[in-house]
């Protein structure tokens, strides 16, 4: 409830004090292999006059750009994720950002990003997404044409706050996004060039697997999963009841209908398919853990930290999930099935080329539903395109799609990919965006990549091209050392210590070559952080990926120095020139005490995973081993570094109750509950207490837990299940005891024909241990043997009543179970 409290009362601080904010991002923080002077802003800015709700944005120059000046030299693309409700960090982080998040739930660095070329703007719209913030759920907006309003708003505000006045006019920007975006790019656009102050230097949209015309897209649905063979013919006549239904709520204009019809579909072709992942029907098992994972750290104090945005903004990635809906969603849900935008899409094509692509595996947004709304598009060349032939598309000696193009409209369909085809094709979907803007827009500059013409288009005519024949990249501020990437790598960089093996090749700037190392089978073994050759060597090395090939200029003074090398040749203050290539490299580790508290952070995270790895095979003692080295790493002060602790108590809590170490799996439990992080993990800690209090017979304490735990989730099986169990053992155990005073009270203890009944007294003693008797007081039994066990027996029938009236007080405890029981159900 504290936490709670305080998240309030941040976001009400941070309403009312709200104003437009640009910030400075230095790029090493984001990720080692970004350029040092790699330009990058974050921001958050208001939607309209007088509001505390705001649009957040993540703005990435060009990675050749190294400053302000430069950025206007390359082109400008704004991306957006659909939904609705999904945050363009979606994009941002799987295919299109500089940075990738992987499957081993890793950030590493994305060579296919169109940042290498572009400069990239991501923005979390509309309000209340991702980032972004909405003070009332009332300014939400439920239409296209107030989206578009609130964002050229915001977009103005980050062009003034930011200085990127001569970007918004030098630069040429494109719109592009997937999915719902194919609604929100045309009316964001179209509201733009309406303006009469010309915000931006509008030349081009590109929309990939668009929702933009629903009636196309839903008529081809079932018709393109039973082409395919996903579905038979009796399945697919049940799905067309529901998407018949659909179309006729959208004759209709019952528009809030259409959303849940759809998703009732989608449930429906995933049964009949055992868990096909429709975004991509060659998948199976949707993304959900990955975008989860995704959702953790962007909405963690780290990366919240990272790009300065306000800690009590909750960031969530989606909101159209079918079993949990957000304030957008729910917002925009009529708006899903309004052919609203077609016209603006029109009026833009008369301006500016457009081009659309879609993935060939996607089971929502359909190539055939999209080829079916886009030739219905009406512009000049409309009858022209419709006639036309769709060509293949070449890449690396293969076919990646097909396409065809008539004046400013462009179509292309990509082999082998889903609904989010950044995702699953980003080096062949680089390329063709390339190529779009080269052919349609940049036919001023000297190199021409016609993608709609080339038979044979590959990676060395296109993307690596355009890398060798651009400036290099500063690997530090001073621009002492300097690359150029001739061939890409892939997989992790090597880090301090790491043992790389290289081939390199050093020469003078008379193209002297002065050191080589250029046998394969015998690589130069280098290790990092020792400046075996000298320091741009150690600088060019954390920033390549094995396999990587790379030109490097270096200065003196990261060189040889003023001193030079006589044995080498190398003279005094002498600029050199090398070629490099990674290899391998063996990852050398970092020690506790050199790690950042978020480092230490994530390896305690590694650590836990392998923990569980081992717990799950039952290997219970490795299992907590691992888990209490993962909790020595766990510094952060943070509710994620106290969830942490506590979900690693809680591991070696059930490790130890495993090992019959009862009482530290208590201690481990108590730990985790004195951490006071979230209910779910309070309620773990009471009911693993409560278990491992049943085997040391303290039924009383496991009583009293599960009585908590009870009060947290009354509808968890697990606990109402203890609990009822532990109040019968109770109840055995107080019969069990009844019974045995019982006997011991009824047993005769001497004969009494050996002791002549007499009055007994009882001399006055003084007891060591009392201190709470008179010592002048005197003590008289005047009780005979057997009038004793006759009052015992009297004492024992009187007591039979309270033995009743402890049975129907268990009785009521069962009853009570019984009773909240049935309320949780």
């Amino acid at each position: 409830m504290y936490l709670q409290i305080i998240a309030i009362l941040n976001l009400l601080t941070l309403s009312y004090q709200f104003e437009p904010v640009c910030n400075k991002i230095l790029s090493k923080q984001i990720h080692d292999s970004l350029p040092v002077n790699q330009y990058i802003l974050s921001g958050q800015f208001p939607v309209k006059d007088n509001s505390h709700s705001y649009l957040a944005f993540i703005f990435y120059g060009s990675q050749y750009a190294s400053n302000l000046q430069q950025l206007n030299n390359y082109n400008t693309i704004v991306w957006f994720n659909g939904g609705p409700g999904t945050s363009s960090q979606l994009g941002n982080y799987f295919g299109l950002g500089p940075i990738n998040f992987n499957e081993k739930e890793k950030l590493e660095k994305n060579q296919y990003s169109w940042n290498t070329r572009f400069n990239m703007l991501f923005v979390d719209q509309p309000i209340g997404v991702g980032y972004s913030y909405a003070y009332t759920k009332d300014e939400i907006p439920n239409n296209l044409d107030e989206i578009a309003s609130q964002f050229n708003y915001a977009l103005k505000s980050f062009i003034q706050k930011c200085q990127l006045q001569e970007l918004s006019k030098e630069s040429k920007w494109f719109f592009a996004g997937e999915s719902y975006a194919g609604k929100y790019v045309p009316a964001i656009v179209y509201d733009l060039l309406k303006q009469q102050e010309t915000i931006v230097n509008v030349q081009g949209v590109i929309l990939g697997n668009p929702w933009t015309e629903p009636i196309s897209i839903i008529s081809e649905m079932s018709s393109y999963a039973f082409n395919l063979g996903l579905i038979d013919l009796q399945e697919r006549q049940k799905l067309d009841k529901i998407l018949l239904k659909t179309l006729i709520n959208i004759k209709n204009q019952e528009f809030s209908k259409i959303a849940d019809n759809i998703q009732t579909y989608l449930i429906e072709l995933t049964k009949m398919n055992g868990g096909m992942n429709y975004y991509n029907i060659k998948k199976y098992g949707s993304y959900a853990k990955q975008n989860q994972k995704l959702e953790l750290y962007l909405n963690s104090e780290t990366a919240k930290n990272l790009f300065k945005f306000p800690l009590a903004v909750t960031f969530k990635l989606t909101q159209n999930q079918i079993e949990q809906q957000g304030d957008v969603y729910l917002a925009l849900k009529d708006n899903v099935g309004q052919n609203d935008v077609i016209n603006k899409l029109e009026y833009i094509i008369s301006k500016f080329p457009v081009f659309i692509y879609n993935g060939q595996n996607d089971a929502l947004c359909t190539n055939s539903g999209t080829q079916r709304w886009v030739n219905r598009i009406k512009y000049q060349e409309t009858i022209e395109f419709i006639n036309s032939n769709f060509t293949t598309i070449q890449f690396n000696n293969r076919t990646i799609g097909y396409q065809k193009k008539v004046g400013n409209l462009g179509f292309a369909i990509i082999n082998d990919a889903g609904h989010q085809v950044p995702r699953d094709k980003p080096q062949e979907l680089f390329t063709i965006i390339n190529g779009f803007i080269d052919k349609l827009i940049e036919k001023s500059i000297s190199r021409k990549i016609d993608i709609f013409e080339l038979k044979n288009l590959s990676i060395c005519s296109s993307h690596q091209k355009y890398l060798m024949e651009t400036e290099f990249t500063n690997l530090v501020e001073d621009g002492g050392v300097k690359k150029r990437i001739i061939q890409e790598g892939q997989g992790d960089i090597p880090i301090d210590g790491s043992r790389c093996k290289i081939l390199y090749k050093g020469t003078l700037d008379d193209g002297t070559v002065f050191d080589s190392s250029l046998d394969k089978e015998n690589p130069y073994k280098y290790t990092i952080g020792k400046e075996e050759l000298i320091k741009g060597f150690d600088i060019a090395l954390k920033s390549m990926k094995i396999g990587e090939k790379v030109e490097l200029k270096v200065t003196s003074n990261y060189g040889y120095g003023d001193e030079g090398d006589t044995y080498k040749n190398v003279p005094k203050n002498a600029n050199l020139t090398y070629e490099i290539e990674l290899i391998n490299f063996k990852q050398a580790k970092k020690k506790r005490w050199e790690m950042t508290p978020e480092e230490k952070h994530q390896e305690a995270i590694n650590k836990r995973t392998k923990g569980t790895a081992a717990f799950k095979q039952q290997n219970y003692k490795e299992a907590q081993k691992i888990y209490k080295n993962a909790l020595s790493y766990c510094e952060l002060t943070t509710e994620e570094g106290n969830e942490l602790k506590a979900s690693l108590q809680l591991n070696l809590s059930i490790c130890c109750y495993q090992l019959e170490e009862y009482k530290d799996s208590i201690d481990y439990a108590k730990k985790a509950l004195d951490l006071k992080t979230n209910q779910q993990q309070k309620l773990k800690a009471l009911y693993r207490k409560a278990l491992a209090n049943i085997k040391i017979a303290e039924l009383e304490e496991a009583l009293a837990d599960l009585r908590e735990a009870f009060k947290i989730d009354s509808t968890n099986s697990a606990v109402i299940e203890e609990l009822s169990r532990v109040k019968q053992l109770i109840k055995e155990a107080r019969i069990k005891e009844k019974e045995i005073y019982s006997k011991l009270f009824q047993q005769k203890l001497y004969d009494e024909s050996e002791i002549e009944p007499k009055k007994i007294e009882i001399k006055e003693t003084k007891s060591e241990n009392s201190s709470c008797c008179d010592q002048n007081e005197k003590i008289e039994e005047e009780t005979q043997p057997k009038t004793t066990i006759e009052n015992k027996d009297v004492q024992i029938q009187e007591e039979k009543p309270e033995v009743r009236e402890q049975s129907k007080t268990e009785n009521n405890d069962n009853n009570k179970i019984v009773e909240e029981s049935a309320t949780s159900a």
